[in-house]
């Protein structure tokens, strides 16, 4: 523990201007972040706050992330968040299981009602008003109430938040602690928000930067409502797929969980999505579709008829006086005869100048071509008219709507759009907002299609972000591999951008929708490349070495783009490949070693070899040196005009005399020392000038303990040494 002025070791580069708090237990299991903990933390970060002048609303109240820094990190405006939120950071504390929502709740424990509203009817605005944006980092609370009121409804004409940045909360009751009816950011309008109670709390909640229009809504208490379902409250989902790299096929694990006293869960929904390099896409043969309408028209969509172009992000339909204006086609190919259910995702925006506006989609098409999609189902929205149609389409014939709802919306405002089918039962689900729009079962329903396709009618119709989903179990198999017949078809382009995601909502008996979870995934299922050579020594190959305790190697670098090489492993062998010398042994990140307390023998090769391993845990295949022998009688490097001069000594161990022999090629001047670990000269010997052999011993001058010596043999300007060993 240090005192909050210290700088300490917490989170790597960010320590300078951070301050940090560890918690007890293991970010994998949620069991260990309790009530006491949470209030514990929470008070000390409150406190932390006032001392050191930090905004509190600047905590992170998101979803819990799983992942290291690329998949996590949230922006300066964000004060209070995780480990893995800052840059630079390869750990995932404190995880998915941590609340964000409630520690936020608890560190700005108190809040102040900004208005009150106790009227019957009136107009609601954001802080701008009707003229003006929000402001930077806002909190801001208005309670509806009125004493014996037993319905309230806010009707939102316009919304417009910062996506993803700025949000706004309302709860079911008159209190940030009652049930929270849904959490709505961007420009998709909430639409009409009824709460059987006598009291409502609206909650908006800014960043440090960047504002908006906001909203206007009118509110109406006291009024004619449609009974609903007594449970409102939204399920919960999550994700835990794995928390390694994906190699192959894998387990994702879902959990969904209703409310306490809610009607429970009935259905689960997932997406496997992956990237390519450029955008999220999805496998189509495999009953999932994505496409976020970036950039292109992919080559995926036909464009049978109408003027369909992507423009500022979504793909827009813009014909609305011409002949094929009135059924516009835009059609691509969906298996959907995997599961039992499919959940189509999508947002739309009708708008256009004319009075019959109307726009759509088909799906569980078998012809996506044909002029009604031969036989399908079809939502179609009906701006002017002011409702939501559901039809069966049976040989290219409409017949009469199978559902006619009367349904306020508003035009060139974004709208969320979900759309759930279920094949067995023949049960259609329409939802604006997460809110229940149309309903109808089919008593014969198609149990195959082979495309979705969007229509429009004298319309501009535009169309964001299509995912769809397929019901599932608490668990599926996830298959990763190139191609088409696997889930996950591509690999990271870098060790920090994740090519695989896996996505899950749930939905109650109730028909509450959950929020969309997530969990990224890495994915590599190449080995790292070939090393191309093994050098012995410390840098040119070399063949012969003169020690009996280590041997020295080099090599050239491997490479994986995808998940990058983590370390190095080396062995050695007496032959090539084998590891009867020393085993497999991590070298990190170094291209060289020195491999120390060896047991050599006398005149025997031994060999190098290396491999490297991927962040994936994927290992290259294993190269090998051409070996070095083990020759005590030679001293390595020691040449005069390309000739070696080669050195014998004997006994190595010696007791009291060292005999030496050694051919001289020059007329050279010689001396023999011997000289201890730390180079301290013991004793010196000098030997006569000439050219040829010299045969002689030595008797150092000094009482040796025993040990271990250098031998100096020192040839004109030239100095070289051999290990010596005193018994």
């Amino acid at each position: 523990m240090v005192l909050e002025a210290s700088k300490a070791w917490h989170v790597g580069s960010e320590n300078p201007y951070t301050i940090g708090l560890e918690h007890e237990g293991y970010n994998n299991t949620a069991s260990w972040y309790t009530n006491a903990m949470y209030n514990s933390s929470g008070a000390l970060v409150r406190n932390i706050c006032l001392d050191n002048s930090i905004n509190p609303l600047r905590t992170y109240y998101g979803p819990g992330c799983n992942g290291s820094t690329p998949q996590c990190l949230q922006g300066s405006c964000v004060k209070v968040k995780g480990h893995q939120m800052f840059p630079n950071q390869t750990h995932n504390d404190p995880g998915q299981y941590w609340n964000w929502a409630k520690y936020y709740k608890i560190i700005n424990n108190t809040y102040s009602i900004t208005a009150t509203y106790t009227s019957s009817t009136g107009s609601f605005y954001d802080s701008g008003g009707s003229g003006a944006n929000y402001s930077n980092d806002e909190r801001k609370f208005w309670l509806f109430t009125k004493a014996g009121a037993t319905n309230i409804t806010l009707s939102f004409t316009s919304f417009n938040t910062e996506n993803g940045y700025d949000h706004l909360y309302i709860y079911n009751g008159g209190s940030v602690n009652s049930p929270l009816v849904g959490q709505f950011t961007g420009t998709v309008n909430p639409g009409p928000v009824t709460s059987v109670n006598d009291s409502v709390l609206v909650e908006f909640r800014s960043d440090c930067a960047t504002t908006a229009a906001g909203w206007a809504a009118n509110y109406t208490m006291n009024g004619t409502v449609t009974p609903t379902s007594a449970d409102i409250i939204a399920p919960t989902t999550l994700v835990s797929a794995t928390n390694t790299w994906v190699s192959s096929a894998f387990t994702a694990t879902f959990t969904d969980t209703d409310n306490a006293g809610g009607s429970g869960i009935e259905k689960g929904y997932y997406q496997a999505i992956d990237f390519n390099g450029t955008e999220w896409r999805a496998n189509y043969t495999h009953g999932f579709l994505a496409d976020n309408f970036d950039n292109v028209i992919h080559p995926e969509w036909t464009q049978k008829t109408g003027t369909w172009t992507v423009t500022a992000n979504a793909l827009v339909q813009t014909d609305e006086t011409s002949p094929a204006a009135g059924n516009t086609n835009i059609y691509a190919a969906l298996t959907q005869s995997l599961s039992n259910r499919y959940l189509y995702h999508f947002l739309a925006k009708f708008e256009g100048t004319g009075t019959a506006r109307r726009g759509g989609l088909h799906f569980f098409c078998d012809n996506g071509d044909s002029t009604n999609r031969n036989n399908s189902y079809f939502v179609w929205f009906r701006l002017d008219d002011q409702k939501v149609q559901i039809y069966k389409v049976i040989n290219n014939v409409f017949g009469t709507p199978k559902a006619d709802v009367a349904l306020t919306f508003t035009a060139s405002q974004w709208y969320d759009i979900k759309v759930i089918y279920d094949r067995v039962t023949g049960k259609i689900n329409v939802y604006m907002n997460n809110a229940v729009v149309a309903s109808w079962t089919d008593t014969a329903p198609f149990t195959n299609g082979s495309y979705v396709s969007f229509r429009s009618g004298n319309c501009k119709f535009s169309i964001d972000e299509i995912k769809v989903y397929r019901s599932r179990s608490s668990s599926a198999i996830i298959s990763a591999g190139p191609g088409l017949a696997n889930d996950i078809r591509y690999q990271n382009p870098s060790p920090t951008q994740p090519a695989g995601k896996i996505k899950s909502i749930c939905q109650d008996s109730a028909g509450n929708l959950s929020s969309i979870y997530f969990d990224d995934l890495n994915v590599d299922w190449t080995a790292p490349t070939t090393i191309a050579n093994v050098a012995d020594g410390p840098a040119a190959d070399i063949s012969v070495v003169n020690t009996t305790d280590s041997l020295r190697a080099n090599w050239s670098l491997s490479s994986d783009p995808n998940s990058g090489i983590v370390r190095y492993w080396y062995s050695i062998g007496t032959t090539p490949g084998a590891t009867n010398t020393r085993t497999w042994t991590s070298n990190w990140a170094s291209a060289s070693v020195t491999a120390h307390t060896l047991s050599l023998t006398q005149n025997t090769i031994y060999y190098f070899n290396v491999k490297s391993e991927d962040g994936a845990g994927m290992f290259s295949p294993v190269t090998s040196s051409n070996g070095q022998k083990v020759d005590t009688t030679f001293v390595t490097g020691v040449k005069n005009s390309s000739e070696n001069i080669s050195l014998e000594v004997y006994p190595n161990p010696f007791s009291n005399v060292i005999n030496f022999k050694l051919y001289n090629p020059g007329d050279s001047k010689i001396s023999v020392s011997i000289v201890d670990l730390l180079g301290r000269e013991l004793s010196k010997t000098e030997l006569k000038e000439g050219q040829g052999p010299v045969n002689t011993s030595i008797y150092p001058g000094v009482d040796l303990c025993k040990g271990s010596y250098l031998l100096k043999i020192s040839i004109n300007d030239k100095v070289y040494f051999r290990k010596l060993v005193k018994e």
